[in-house]
């Protein structure tokens, strides 16, 4: 008989999807849950790619 697992879903926002690419705090739990391995549903907004494109534009025109 096959058991039933849990589905973790998580909602990311852009700021959470940062930490997936920007070394900050809270980007090592962040790394963790988009591992894929981890097997987690990820929603996401559907501005989110607008915004990371505007943050990492300001991250490199500040030089970090």
């Amino acid at each position: 008989m096959r058991s039933a697992g849990l589905i973790s879903i998580y909602f990311f926002d852009t700021s959470a999807i940062a930490k997936r690419y920007i070394l900050e705090t809270g980007s090592a739990w962040v790394q963790g849950l988009t591992d894929p391995v981890a097997g987690h549903s990820l929603l996401l907004s559907e501005y989110a790619a607008v915004e990371m494109v505007s943050i990492l534009t300001r991250l490199q025109s500040s030089g970090m």
